[in-house]
């Protein structure tokens, strides 16, 4: 008989959901994801967006951007322990971004959501400037041959040539090209190609790429055309009057604060500080005595009634756990503060699933976001636990995955160690084999020379019930 588990789990407290024993189950469940070395599929979806197209594309292979955010786990695991195994995955991970750098320059897989894409023109700044990101790490590791290090200068070299002739005040949908500093004009996105540029000049001891382009980028993001000081947000610049959401001014305080490491400006402490007092505001009690996220400003609602006014569709829950990293890290002393931490803490423990992951959201009109982890979610969550538990991490003893079968809904999920199947109303909808990029079949279809069967005892039956 499998066991039973229901969630929320109203019982679960957040030591034991973060702890060390998640920690494997989760590192086990990324480990099973391996399609090549240093390469890892996932599940692209975005809730904010409302988008699982990739799924319809039969594509749950590598992203080089959520590649880079790997990089980051497995290169603390390799500083952490003496075992070979994580300083080779890291290795092979830098070799993999290398390999999906294109000839004229730029990375192709590179666009997340729309995986996938074969060319570097489909992308963004910010999938093409996380790898840039994840090199220059790797480039400063004492244990980094000269060889390696003089394959990632040239890579370097070539991707921001391509990427300035390519992107510089290029636009996007809503202006275009535009009119002042920046490259797409998305205030998350070009941020982190300021922080890139900095960290190459820091690296590299070349700052004219920065001076160049990412000063005058990072004064126009500064000023009040996109920091709006009387709300605490940035403007987005992808269409008229619309602030960034919760989860992408998340990331802008976090490349803020990096570009501050790097080179000290006294206005970031202070724009970091107003938006995270903003930030606390969007927090929120919910009819279940939960604490919850807004998605963001009802922009239409604020600007008409000049109070700050939220948008509570609940689509961040697989972001907690950046924004309770975000409120631990700048949020001391502020009044309320320690009670909305742990707030969002118990929140998110009460949905973290038996196989180490956690739901893209959990709302009644996504049951498909409210049981499966979208990929850069799940590695997000991944770091944290990394975060919150100290130590090694010895990869031979990492538990065996379970076998799940979470529902929510109409819709069904079942997974292993080695693939994956989708269920609406009973009926198949996608059967995914996870190691391999392009390893998903629609209903009726069959993958040639499959060896595998789905289990139909043993593992984990879990409900996700939502009120």
């Amino acid at each position: 008989m499998n066991d039973s588990i229901q969630y929320p789990r109203r019982s679960r407290v957040p030591s034991d959901a973060f702890g060390f024993e998640t920690l494997k189950t989760a590192t086990a469940q990324l480990l099973s994801w391996q399609q090549g070395p240093g390469d890892f599929g996932g599940l692209h979806l975005h809730a904010c967006w409302d988008n699982d197209s990739s799924l319809s594309r039969k594509y749950h292979g590598a992203s080089v951007s959520r590649t880079s955010c790997i990089y980051e786990g497995v290169r603390e695991l390799a500083i952490r322990s003496d075992s070979r195994k994580w300083r080779y995955l890291a290795d092979q991970i830098i070799a993999s971004i290398l390999w999906y750098q294109s000839p004229e320059g730029g990375f192709f897989h590179a666009s997340g959501e729309a995986e996938p894409t074969y060319t570097s023109q489909e992308s963004c700044p910010i999938h093409q400037m996380r790898p840039v990101l994840a090199l220059l790490s790797h480039y400063q590791d004492a244990d980094v041959s000269d060889l390696v290090r003089k394959e990632i200068e040239v890579a370097l070299e070539r991707h921001l040539k391509w990427f300035q002739s390519h992107w510089w005040q290029l636009g996007n949908g809503y202006v275009r090209p535009l009119p002042n500093a920046g490259w797409c004009g998305v205030t998350n996105q070009d941020l982190v190609a300021v922080v890139a540029l900095a960290k190459y000049g820091d690296v590299m001891g070349d700052w004219e790429p920065f001076h160049q382009y990412g000063l005058p980028t990072l004064e126009m993001y500064l000023s009040p055309q996109y920091f709006h000081d009387h709300t605490g947000f940035f403007e987005r610049g992808d269409n008229a009057n619309f602030t960034e959401r919760c989860s992408y001014m998340c990331l802008i305080v976090n490349m803020l604060d990096q570009l501050h490491s790097i080179r000290p400006d006294v206005r970031i402490p202070v724009v970091i500080d107003r938006v995270v007092s903003v930030l606390q505001k969007a927090v929120y009690i919910d009819e279940n005595q939960d604490t919850q996220m807004s998605l963001g400003l009802d922009d239409a609602a604020t600007q008409q009634s000049g109070v700050l006014v939220w948008d509570r569709q609940k689509l961040q829950l697989g972001d907690y756990a950046e924004f309770i990293q975000l409120f631990e890290r700048f949020g001391k002393g502020k009044d309320g503060m320690e009670d909305v931490i742990l707030g969002l803490e118990k929140t998110l423990a009460q949905y973290v699933y038996a196989d180490g992951m956690i739901p893209t959201t959990v709302d009644a009109s996504r049951p498909l976001f409210s049981i499966v982890s979208g990929s850069y979610n799940f590695i997000n969550f991944w770091n944290f636990l990394l975060k919150r538990n100290s130590g090694e991490l010895d990869w031979d003893s990492l538990p065996s995955l379970p076998i799940i079968r979470r529902r929510c809904g109409n819709m069904e999920f079942i997974a292993d160690r080695d693939q994956w199947l989708l269920l609406r109303d009973g009926r198949e909808v996608f059967h995914g084999v996870k190691r391999v990029p392009h390893g998903i079949v629609a209903f009726g279809e069959k993958l040639a020379n499959d060896p595998y069967q789905l289990p139909n005892a043993g593992g984990f039956d879990e409900v996700v019930e939502i009120n």
